[in-house]
């Protein structure tokens, strides 16, 4: 008695054009998963640069609502190593430098990374407050039982006070996380994240403003 087989299967075109829809759904889902990562890690350096922002201008804008005193600023002379700015409000001295991250590791004057161990130092003083007194920002401790503001991997690009008309303060407050190779710093007036497809999503920023109305004698 004959006996019929049956057989059936995929013929090559079908199993060319299956495997090519596959492949397309996997590429696609693979580049999802890229940008949900870079939206992921962008969000996660975003809010490093707020929370730093919003607890610098918190510090600042009690001692000058509760300092008693009229902010005072100075600024060192250009020199060999970078340029302190100093903010005194009262017994308080803010001892500051911009454009260059914070890196507890950093050797006693890295300018060309950019890198130095203290960013805004805030200490106690006793006494008044004077030129060219400073902390020194590029010593593992910089004394006067104080502390650094501003986080590691951080730098701050801009610190201003100013007086807008008496009794009102004014306060502009940026800053900026990240390596040098994912910001700008030929960007001005301030520098910049650069773009995702040189890493730019591993770079965040945040500036914070506030006007101060004293609430003590100035």
């Amino acid at each position: 008695m004959a006996r019929l087989d049956s057989q059936s299967g995929f013929t090559i075109v079908e199993l060319l054009i299956s495997t090519a829809v596959f492949s397309l759904v996997l590429l696609i889902c693979v580049a999802a998963s890229i940008q949900i990562g870079k939206y992921f890690y962008k969000g996660i350096s975003e809010t490093r640069a707020q929370n730093a922002d919003r607890q610098i201008i918190d510090e600042i804008s009690n001692a000058i609502e509760f300092g008693g005193s009229a902010p005072v600023f100075y600024q060192t002379g250009a020199g060999p190593g970078p340029v302190y700015n100093v903010l005194c409000i009262g017994s308080l001295r803010y001892t500051y430098v911009t454009d260059l991250q914070q890196d507890s590791g950093a050797p006693a004057g890295d300018p060309l990374n950019h890198k130095i161990r203290h960013v805004l130092w805030r200490d106690t003083l006793i006494g008044a407050c004077a030129l060219p007194a400073h902390a020194d920002l590029t010593a593992v401790d910089p004394g006067g039982g104080g502390q650094d503001l501003v986080p590691a991997a951080m730098r701050l690009t801009r610190l201003d006070v100013s007086n807008l008309a008496t009794p009102l303060w004014a306060i502009s407050i940026r800053i900026m996380y990240g390596d040098d190779e994912v910001i700008d710093l030929s960007a001005t007036p301030e520098p910049i994240c650069k773009s995702s497809n040189f890493g730019g999503d591993f770079c965040g920023s945040s500036q914070a403003d506030a006007t101060i109305l004293p609430r003590l004698g100035t």
